[in-house]
């Protein structure tokens, strides 16, 4: 396993109002009615999954940055210093594809490979010891991994990161196929746009995992 670089504080918490930056607004409306809109199943001992916070997707001065992500910079924050503040598991994800790696269907697709030596591969935060970090090359964060063995038995897994429609829907509609109960976390992930995010959002939460916003994700915990 591989560990990384530089953290932020978590925002404070505002109850009632939604985190700072969160705009949840408009997409928990749109998701009114899905079934991954009932309320949150117990979450004492989840486990928290950030998926790819790597400077190629969160600076600013990255060829790729998703726009939207400082939107979902405070929410995931949040999370992070909660999860961090009440000992419970936090797992990262760094996608990396091995030299002898033409990447696959990936590259059907137009994904950038991330090679271990291109300094836009690494993560934009730093692990506290005792967080492991979980290369990957495919969008799933459970394929060749070993996050199915890490995870703690019957714990529920609350997803995080980026982009939302490839590796958060990826892992979270795997995260189904095992019986894990997940938690995509709307508005501490980003993609590219906000029509590709709420059809992703919408997607997870016709019948694969529990959508929330970060605000009621705290509230649960």
């Amino acid at each position: 396993m591989h560990r990384a670089v530089v953290g932020a504080p978590a925002p404070p918490e505002v109850p009632g109002q939604g985190l700072p930056g969160s705009g949840t607004g408009a997409w928990l409306a749109d998701l009114a009615g899905h079934p991954g809109r009932r309320p949150l199943p117990p979450l004492a001992g989840a486990c928290l999954l950030l998926l790819d916070l790597q400077r190629l997707f969160v600076d600013p001065g990255s060829p790729a940055f998703l726009p939207d992500w400082p939107t979902a910079a405070g929410p995931c924050a949040a999370l992070l210093g909660t999860f961090r503040r009440r000992g419970l598991p936090v797992l990262w994800t760094r996608h990396l594809h091995p030299g002898e790696d033409d990447t696959g269907v990936i590259a059907d697709f137009g994904g950038r490979p991330l090679r271990r030596d291109d300094p836009l591969s690494a993560l934009a935060q730093e692990p506290e010891p005792g967080e492991i970090v979980m290369e990957k090359s495919r969008y799933s964060a459970w394929i060749g991994t070993g996050l199915a063995d890490l995870l703690p038995p019957g714990a529920p897994l609350v997803i995080a990161g980026v982009t939302t429609h490839r590796c958060v829907l990826a892992s979270a509609v795997e995260a189904a196929s095992r019986d894990v109960r997940a938690v995509v976390v709307g508005d501490a992930t980003a993609t590219r746009g906000p029509g590709l995010q709420r059809a992703a959002l919408s997607c997870l939460a016709s019948g694969f995992c529990w959508v929330a916003s970060a605000e009621e994700v705290l509230r649960a915990l």
